[in-house]
């Protein structure tokens, strides 16, 4: 994924524009270049047009009424 408001929870880093995935794991979160760089003919690359992403929240409870 290229093009994307990234936020990534590292405070040394927290905003990024690209990630690149292997299989159903990241395996790099950086600039769009450096995630072209790293990728080869066979990776399909997905465009977000600078759409928000940020790292999955799992909330355990649930409001019935």
């Amino acid at each position: 994924m290229v093009n994307s408001r990234i936020w990534t929870g590292d405070d040394r880093r927290p905003w990024a524009d690209a990630l690149l995935t292997d299989g159903e794991r990241i395996a790099f979160v950086g600039s769009s270049a450096e995630v072209m760089k790293r990728s080869d003919a066979g990776v399909r690359v997905v465009d977000a047009r600078n759409c928000f992403v940020t790292p999955g929240f799992i909330d355990s409870h649930i409001h019935f009424l």
